[in-house]
Order: structure tokens, then C-alpha cells, then sequence
């Protein structure tokens, strides 16, 4: 599937702040999942997850504001934590 050059543009001015930018030509080991799909990548439950990052053990890419605001998180930040455990 081709994705829109405008909504890769939108998901780039989201992830700029943070240093991230996202390419659809990059391989598919790259890239950045929910929560849900994270702690499901790990094979961990949500709550778990929750717990490695509030510790900072995962880091989080937040694309909106505020406390509940929505984040994503790094597939190669959730591969290194996978090697080192």
C-alpha cells in the first residue's frame, strides 16, 4: 500500500520535536507501534509494559500533549530491550 505524501508529512512534523522521522522505504524491522502492539510484540501484558516505561527501561515518542496524551514507541528501542533481556 502507498501511503499519501501528505500524511507522511504530517507523521514526520509530529515526530520532528523528538528527532524521529519516519520513511516508508525503510525496512520493516523499523518503525513505531502502540502500546497495545508493543507490550504484545514483547510478548508482556499492557500493565507490565506500563511498568518498563514509567521506569524509563523503554522510552516513549510522545505525539500529543498532556497525560494521556497518545505515544508511540520505537520498534528498534523494543528489539534492543528484547537482546538484553
Amino acid at each position: 500500500m502507498k501511503i499519501p505524501k501528505h500524511i507522511i508529512d504530517a507523521v514526520n512534523a509530529l515526530l520532528a520535536p523528538y528527532g524521529e522521522t519516519y520513511s516508508p522505504s525503510v525496512s520493516t524491522s523499523d518503525g513505531y507501534l502502540s502500546m497495545k502492539d508493543a507490550a504484545k510484540y514483547l510478548g508482556v501484558s499492557k500493565a507490565y509494559f506500563y511498568r518498563l516505561v514509567t521506569k524509563g527501561t523503554i522510552p516513549k515518542i510522545k505525539l500529543t500533549p498532556g497525560v494521556r496524551g497518545k505515544a508511540v514507541y520505537s520498534k528498534a528501542s523494543l528489539d534492543s530491550y528484547i537482546a538484553a533481556h
